[in-house]
């Protein structure tokens, strides 16, 4: 009877399991999050159900950098609304209201940062806008 009973749950947690990679592979992401998260709780000792629980949830801004929290980039967000086709196939770096630097190549845009912002770099805004040509 245990035997029967470890098959049974084996089973229902490799139909678990089969569920959730579908949605993922339908990048059905809300359903696969909300499943993972109820997998988690049906499954606690299962690592793989637990890793992709937490690769699942929805993402966080987390900072370590004091000097990061407080800055709002909402001027960033206009600035690019306004601007950012003008830079088609670009990384797009801003500090509040001012572009920093604009080119295909990201680690040019960054050294740009570097070099204009100083220790202020780590605080640039940065943005790929896509070649909207075919």
């Amino acid at each position: 009877m245990a035997f029967v009973a470890a098959m049974q749950e084996e089973a229902g947690f490799s139909e678990d399991l089969a569920r959730l990679s579908r949605l993922v592979l339908e990048h059905r992401v809300e359903e696969a999050r909300q499943l993972a998260a109820e997998l988690a709780l049906r499954w606690p000792a299962s690592r793989e159900i637990q890793h992709l629980a937490g690769v699942l949830e929805p993402p966080r801004v987390r900072s370590g950098d004091s000097s990061l929290r407080g800055r709002s980039f909402r001027r960033d967000h206009e600035w690019l609304r306004a601007h950012a086709r003008e830079y088609p196939g670009c990384w797009i770096a801003t500090y509040e209201d001012r572009l920093i630097a604009a080119d295909p190549s990201l680690e040019t845009v960054q050294e740009a940062v570097r070099t204009t912002l100083g220790h202020q770099g780590n605080v640039a805004f940065l943005h790929y806008q896509p070649d909207d040509q075919p």
